[in-house]
């Protein structure tokens, strides 16, 4: 069953009640969404990782996206002399650290690679560098928002340890609605119904991956799946 309807919600602090505050967030776009989809965490269960893992995130990630995208002729063995330098070579995942050091890589894995600036518009959304996430449409201004980001910090260690992280109610409300929209997408291409046109299934779906790497910690980046 498929619904548009939308629920009287006053709260959100429970799975159920943020489950419902997403289907009216669908609702409210038009977006025909799936009332059997499972809930998602309990506030209280969930342990949100820290805002220095996700800068040190942040960080690392940069370096990829920049080394797969040629961005201003970033060089790999830079990058992993950067990240070595500053101690976050550890922070990578182990494939990541295999696309740094070795050159032989399918053009898909880079494409797909590229595609994580949308990770990284979520990660900073987490630590409040940035007031709203906006519409899943393919954004342009990720570089400026980093550089904004970094020039507010005189120094990396700054930057690392003295972002603060959003609340967990927040994080887990807007983890909730892209888990949603992320199964309407997915049946828009299916079925060529539901969400609006202007709305891209590869930003959706790297919102939806960052969020699950957010709020759980014993994820590890490599074995991420976008089940829904």
């Amino acid at each position: 069953m498929m619904r548009f309807f939308k629920k009287k919600v006053d709260k959100h602090k429970k799975p159920t009640s943020r489950k419902e505050f997403s289907e009216n967030r669908l609702a409210d776009l038009g977006i025909l969404y799936n009332p059997n989809l499972p809930l998602t965490h309990e506030t209280s269960d969930v342990i949100i990782r820290d805002s220095k893992e996700i800068t040190s995130r942040i960080v690392v990630l940069w370096e990829v996206v920049n080394v797969a995208s040629k961005f201003k002729g970033a060089d790999r063995k830079e990058s992993v002399k950067f990240l070595k330098d500053v101690d976050l070579w550890n922070c990578l995942s182990q494939k990541e650290k295999k696309f740094l050091s070795t050159t032989d890589h399918e053009k898909q894995r880079i494409i797909d690679l590229t595609w994580q600036t949308e990770i990284l518009k979520v990660l900073y959304w987490s630590i409040n560098e940035i007031p709203s996430l906006g519409e899943p449409i393919e954004d342009k201004s990720l570089v400026d928002i980093s550089e904004m980001t970094f020039k507010k910090y005189p120094s990396l260690e700054k930057f690392i340890n003295q972002t603060k992280i959003r609340t967990t109610e927040e994080i887990l409300d807007e983890a909730d609605f892209i888990y949603r929209l992320h199964w309407c997408s997915r049946n828009h291409r299916r079925k060529n119904q539901g969400v609006p046109s202007k709305y891209n299934y590869s930003v959706i779906r790297e919102r939806d991956f960052a969020f699950r790497w957010i709020t759980d910690p014993k994820e590890n980046w490599d074995n991420i799946t976008l089940d829904t």
